[in-house]
């Protein structure tokens, strides 16, 4: 390619004039810089550093700068400028610090200053380098405990040339607090039947034991009261059972199971409650997990001081018969509830009644088919009633049955209410079933054939029907019309 002179020039001209213009720019620069004043950087007053002091590991370097270093003016407000600041060790031989990142590196044992520097001011904080926790070690081997009693876990932390540590925090856990739980010092607790991992940590490093909790064996059972006892028909006593361990010392949380051989005699709850209900002998145990203890209970008669009835008086109907109650009381003046073992009597004054004494203490009179008067007399271990029973078998005057008529639906029914008078018109009852019911027509109205003074007529089928009520022979009748 040709290049002509005329080109050559022009190109000469342009490099001049970038020439030029370089020079230009450059002579504005100097005169500029010539122009501006620098500007001091902020006075420090004061400096912080936190933490104050801290503990650093044999043979490890920081991450970052350790102490956090904090500058401020003369009005106590933080520099922020990024001056830069030089940091030193005062016994190198123990740790070393980076002059410009501050990053700490622990050599031995030991206690040091780490010192920060800014423009001729200084702020210290306290190191210590301290061996790093290798393993956990504890005092003990997997253990056994019963419940309620304790065992002090002990750690030991060991460095990892042997060294023993001391003075770190420990941290204790249990897998399973419900069994066994552990305190912040290490004490273990055995809580309930079962198994739980123990486990003691430091600087992340742990060591672990299980610990089986069992029941103490019951050795012995102590009674309360502990001697043979003697008692009174009716009267009653607690008696406590407390299992105790081989030591001798109390158990709790145990069952106790109660027994008796004399039931007849005195009898025992599920609590330990005694109740005296026969004269004689009788023991009472008590039984835990194997092992037994027994006390020895004689039961003996209170003495009677009276005999009354609560009812003085009373009238029967012929072939009746109604149960009494004498009221017995010691020489306390107390009711004796229970004449078990006590010899007891009932004697009329005449055949027109029969008295017969119940197991419920008391005594039946049955009236027989006579009219007048009789008494009965109790007694009870030779003491009698000084009022005796007075009963008069009535004559019956007058039975009607209501009501007289009755319009009863199929399926249905009435109840029919028979009234009983003496001859001077006064009213009778009945204590037992002996009125005889009957129908005349079944098919129609069925009745029971004994019954009360009321009694319940069903209607079968569409009729009539007459039902009547018969008692020591004397008749009543009620008419029942099925529709």
């Amino acid at each position: 390619m040709h290049i002509s002179e005329s080109d050559r020039s022009l190109r000469a001209v342009a490099r001049r004039a970038r020439s030029l213009t370089v020079l230009v720019l450059a002579l504005a620069g100097v005169g500029a810089v010539a122009c501006t004043e620098s500007v001091p950087p902020t006075p420090i007053t004061s400096l912080r550093i936190a933490p104050p002091q801290d503990s650093f590991y044999v043979g490890r370097t920081t991450a970052t700068v350790p102490f956090a270093v904090t500058l401020f003016d003369a009005n106590n407000t933080e520099i922020r400028d990024g001056r830069p600041i030089t940091y030193t060790s005062s016994v190198p031989d123990v740790f070393t610090v980076d002059s410009k990142t501050g990053l700490l590196t622990g050599k031995t044992l030991g206690a040091g200053v780490f010192r920060a520097t800014v423009d001729g001011k200084f702020i210290e904080a306290g190191v210590r380098i301290i061996y790093a926790v290798d393993r956990v070690q504890l005092n003990t081997g997997d253990f056994s405990l019963n419940i309620g009693t304790t065992r002090q876990l002990v750690p030991n932390l060991v460095a990892a040339n042997g060294t023993a540590i001391s003075g770190r925090f420990i941290n204790y856990q249990s897998s399973n607090p419900n069994v066994a739980s552990v305190s912040t010092n290490g004490l273990v607790t055995a809580v309930a039947e079962g198994t739980a991992t123990l486990t003691a940590i430091s600087e992340q490093k742990t060591a672990s034991v299980v610990v089986t909790v069992t029941r103490e064996a019951v050795a012995s059972i102590q009674l309360t009261p502990p001697v043979a006892q003697l008692m009174r028909i009716g009267n009653q006593l607690q008696v406590t059972a407390q299992p105790r361990s081989a030591a001798n010392l109390p158990l709790t949380g145990r069952t106790i199971t109660w027994f008796t051989n004399n039931p007849q005699v005195a009898t025992v709850s599920a609590q330990g409650l005694v109740t005296a209900v026969g004269v004689g002998n009788a023991s009472i145990t008590a039984e835990c997990e194997g092992r037994t203890a027994s006390l020895a209970i004689t039961v003996t008669l209170i003495p009677v001081a009276s005999v009354t009835f609560t009812q003085t008086t009373d009238t029967l109907v012929p072939n009746d018969q109604k149960q009494y109650n004498p009221v017995v009381r010691d020489t306390a003046g107390n009711v004796i509830t229970s004449l078990l073992g006590r010899t007891t009597a009932y004697t009329p004054s005449n055949s027109l009644i029969i008295a017969t004494a119940p197991a419920a203490a008391g005594v039946i009179v049955s009236a027989q088919n006579s009219v007048g008067i009789a008494t009965v007399t109790a007694t009870v271990d030779n003491v009698t009633t000084a009022v005796p029973l007075t009963i008069q078998v009535a004559q019956i005057g007058q039975v009607t049955l209501s009501p007289a008529t009755a319009t009863v639906p199929i399926g249905q029914t009435v109840n029919l209410t028979l009234s009983i008078k003496d001859a001077d018109g006064n009213p009778l009852t009945v204590n037992r079933p002996i009125i005889s019911y009957t129908s005349n027509a079944t098919a129609v109205a069925t009745v029971p054939a004994n019954g009360g003074q009321v009694v319940t007529v069903t209607a079968r089928a569409t009729g009539t029907a007459v039902i009547t009520a018969v008692i020591n022979g004397t008749p009543a009748s009620t008419t029942i019309t099925v529709p």
